[in-house]
């Protein structure tokens, strides 16, 4: 029975049961989980600048990824924070329908001529804004449902495979 639970409610039914090792080991998992997730949420900023490790000018690339977050209704100083940053590259993630109208009248399709926007899906996911043009495109879908993005640019000339997922 404790091999299908999840740990959170593995704990309170080894507690119930007095089974102590049980109890242990799913306090032990719990423990993991937080660590490992708890970074995620504790940041102070929402998003922020990568620094392209590989890219043939690592002083000069700029790509720039941000969870958009489906719900939210903040448009107008989410895109702006995006333009300050000056990326070359902009990865966002949760990109809704209702996204994808607010950045279409934004300043990113100007400045960021080449995109991955797919025709007529029920929600982008995820996707990627260039202002290099992008060579190679696919997508995959991992696990069956969470979509990502492959695709090659030239950044001074040399090719740079850029892989972008949203991770649960």
């Amino acid at each position: 029975l404790y091999v299908y639970l999840p740990a959170y409610l593995c704990l309170p039914l080894a507690l119930g049961l007095r089974r102590w090792r049980m109890a242990t080991i799913a306090a032990l998992v719990i423990a993991c989980h937080v660590v490992w997730v708890a970074p995620d949420f504790l940041r102070r900023e929402r998003s922020g600048l990568v620094s392209a490790a590989g890219a043939p000018n690592d002083a000069g690339f700029r790509l720039y990824y941000q969870n958009v977050n489906m719900y939210a209704d903040d448009f107008k100083s989410r895109i702006e924070e995006i333009l300050a940053a000056e990326p070359d590259v902009i990865a966002l993630a949760e990109f809704v329908p209702t996204w994808e109208s607010a950045v279409r009248e934004s300043e990113i399709f100007a400045k960021f001529p080449h995109n991955t926007l797919r025709k007529n899906p029920q929600s982008q996911q995820l996707v990627v804004f260039s202002k290099l043009p992008i060579e190679k495109l696919e997508y995959r879908f991992i696990a069956g449902r969470r979509l990502a993005v492959a695709a090659t640019l030239r950044v001074e000339g040399q090719p740079f495979h850029l892989f972008c997922i949203h991770a649960p």
